[in-house]
C-alpha cells in the first residue's frame, strides 16, 4: 500500500487511534477485567514491526493522553471517540503530514446520544451523553455513496436522539467528496467506523476526499484502487484493538502481539537452533 501510494506521488501513513476501552481503561470500574497489559503488548508488537519495515506510522496514543479530560474526547457509552476526539486526530494528523487544518467548532448539541454500549443495555444505564456536532460553517460539496449521488449531509443532527451512524450515514464502502477546490489535492481514507467522525472535519482540507471500507467494499484491491486514484495523500486509520486482523477480533490480535514479541526476542537473543521452527501461540501459553 505504501509502495502504491509513493508509486502515485503521494504520501503515505497509517493512523493508530486508540478504542475506548483502551482509552479509558482507568475509568472502567476495578471490577472489571482489565486488560491495559494486553493492549500495550498488541501495541507494542505493531509499532514494532511497522518500525522495522519503514511504514510511516502515526500512534495518537500519546496525543490523547496529553489532554486533560479523556471523557472530553472519548465517548462514555460508545466503543468510539467524540467528534471532539477525531477533530483531535484530524489536527493531529494535519500537522504531522504538513495539510492545511480548517479549524472547527465542536460544540455539545441538546441531542441525546445512544451509543453502542447504553443500546445493548436498552437504554437503562444510568450513565447519559450529549451528542456533539460541528457548528463552523459548511463547505460546499458534492457528495456520492456507493456509486450513486446523494444528499446525505455530513452531519445529521435532527432529531431529539441521536447514534454514531450520524457521522458521514453511517459505514459505507466507498465515499467521494468534492469540494470543488482541486489545488488542494486528493485524499483515500482506508479504514472502519473510526473514520466515519474523523471524514466529517477532514473533508474541508481537500478538493477531493475518497474513503473505503473494505468490510463493504469488493470492487478492486487497495493497491489497484490506489494506482487509479492516484491521491496525494493515502491514510490507514485503524484503532489499537483491531489494527493486527481485518476481522475486528482483539483476542486473534493480543494472540499474534504476543507470538511476535516473543519471536523477535528470541530472534535478537539467538535463541533458536537451526532445526527449530517458529514458536506459535500454543508455545506461548505452555
Amino acid at each position: 500500500i505504501q509502495a502504491a501510494a509513493e508509486d502515485a506521488g503521494g504520501q503515505f501513513c497509517y493512523v493508530l487511534v486508540p478504542e475506548q476501552r483502551s482509552a479509558l481503561r482507568d475509568y472502567y470500574p476495578d471490577w472489571m477485567e482489565n486488560r491495559a497489559a494486553q493492549y500495550d503488548a498488541t501495541r507494542a508488537a505493531f509499532t514494532a514491526a511497522m518500525e522495522a519495515h519503514g511504514v510511516p506510522l502515526l500512534d495518537l496514543t500519546e496525543t490523547y493522553r496529553a489532554v486533560d479530560d479523556l471523557t472530553e474526547y472519548y465517548s462514555t457509552v460508545d466503543h468510539h471517540y467524540t467528534l471532539k476526539g477525531a477533530a483531535l486526530a484530524y489536527q493531529t494528523v494535519c500537522d504531522a503530514l504538513e495539510l492545511p487544518f480548517v479549524q472547527p467548532d465542536i460544540q455539545v448539541t441538546a441531542q441525546a446520544f445512544l451509543g453502542t454500549y447504553n443500546r445493548k443495555l436498552y437504554g437503562l444505564s444510568p450513565v447519559s451523553e450529549q451528542f456533539q456536532s460541528n457548528l463552523a460553517e459548511s463547505i460546499p460539496y458534492s457528495r456520492w455513496d456507493n456509486g450513486e449521488r446523494t444528499d446525505r449531509p455530513m452531519i445529521e443532527s435532527s432529531g431529539a436522539e441521536a447514534y454514531y451512524t450520524a457521522y458521514m450515514g453511517g459505514d459505507m464502502g466507498e465515499t467521494i467528496v468534492q469540494t470543488g477546490r482541486p489545488e488542494l489535492g486528493k485524499i483515500l481514507i482506508v479504514g472502519d467506523s473510526f473514520t466515519n467522525a474523523f471524514e466529517t472535519l477532514c473533508y474541508r482540507s481537500f478538493g477531493e476526499m475518497r474513503s473505503l471500507d473494505f468490510r463493504h467494499y469488493s470492487e478492486t484491491s487497495l493497491t489497484e484502487y490506489i494506482r487509479d486514484y492516484q491521491p496525494d495523500v493515502v491514510l490507514v486509520m485503524r484503532d489499537d484493538l483491531t489494527c493486527l486482523n481485518t476481522g475486528g477480533a482483539p483476542e486473534k490480535a493480543v494472540r499474534n502481539a504476543f507470538v511476535y514479541a516473543i519471536d523477535a526476542y528470541l530472534k535478537a537473543q539467538n535463541k533458536y537452533t537451526k532445526s527449530e521452527s517458529k514458536i506459535t501461540f500454543q508455545d506461548v501459553q505452555d
